[in-house]
């Protein structure tokens, strides 16, 4: 059944050819065939608790053509890619190959256009932004924007994992130790007492203490931690939890 005008449909197709020809579809573009199409970067929600991965995506483009007399549809998923991140850089060549292969047009190695000239991360060595300050850190590593945690409320980049000059791996991520000076960094903070905590509010509280955070099992209610409470760490240590719903243990705990 018709669920738009002819006028509105038209007027679609308009916004996704120009997302091919001159948008962050342009990956798809083949010479002398009309192609309308759009990309798309979907964020991975987590598998053992709430909320959503900067790095595991689902890259896609979906697109038909010839734009002015359609004959085939197609949409290309690619389930958490590693050479590359948004659909426009890893989906789109398929989809153009696609075309291609259907439409008899001989495939070459055409250049990848880059969407914001994000190459792929495990080829670029990270630089290094120690003693920089803050804001001119994220600068220099502004190619890697998602992935960039920053620890501390200093104005000068203390310390950074990984070490300059290395490469990422698969997932992981670019963490930043800040401070005011070396000697405010050095000082040690208490671990906090997180059982009974909700697993939101008890990241949150490890956040504010300068402290870094794993998971171990489960959701819900925080049910045992390590460090224990009142230990004292250096910042930037990682606090573990463990976390149930279980009605039976969470009866033997005070809510917070």
């Amino acid at each position: 059944r018709r669920v738009i005008s002819d006028e509105t449909a038209a007027t679609l197709k308009t916004f996704l050819v120009g997302a091919v020809e001159h948008g962050t579809g342009i990956n798809a573009k083949v010479k002398n065939i009309k192609i309308a199409g759009k990309t798309g970067t979907a964020q991975k929600s987590f598998a053992d608790r709430q909320g959503y991965s900067r790095t595991d995506v689902i890259a896609s483009f979906a697109g038909f053509w010839p734009a002015d007399d359609p004959q085939f549809v197609c949409l290309v998923l690619i389930d958490t890619p590693r050479n590359g991140h948004y659909g426009g850089t890893v989906a789109a060549p398929v989809f153009r190959n696609i075309v291609r292969r259907i439409s008899n047009v001989p495939i070459n190695k055409s250049k990848i256009v880059w969407e914001n000239n994000q190459k792929p991360l495990k080829k670029i060595r990270i630089p290094d932004v120690r003693n920089l300050s803050t804001k001119f850190a994220k600068e220099k590593l502004k190619k890697f924007n998602d992935i960039v945690d920053i620890s501390g409320t200093g104005a000068i980049v203390i310390s950074q994992k990984p070490l300059p000059g290395k490469y990422l791996k698969d997932g992981e991520r670019i963490i930043l130790t800040c401070a005011d000076n070396p000697a405010k960094a050095e000082k040690k903070v208490v671990i906090p007492d997180l059982i009974g905590f909700s697993m939101r509010k008890a990241i949150n509280n490890i956040h504010l203490n300068n402290l870094k955070f794993k998971v171990t099992y489960g959701s819900g209610v925080v049910v045992e931690q390590a460090p224990k409470p009142g230990n004292k760490v250096k910042p930037g240590s990682v606090c573990y939890i463990r976390c149930s719903n279980n009605e039976n243990i969470l009866k033997t705990l005070a809510y917070k």
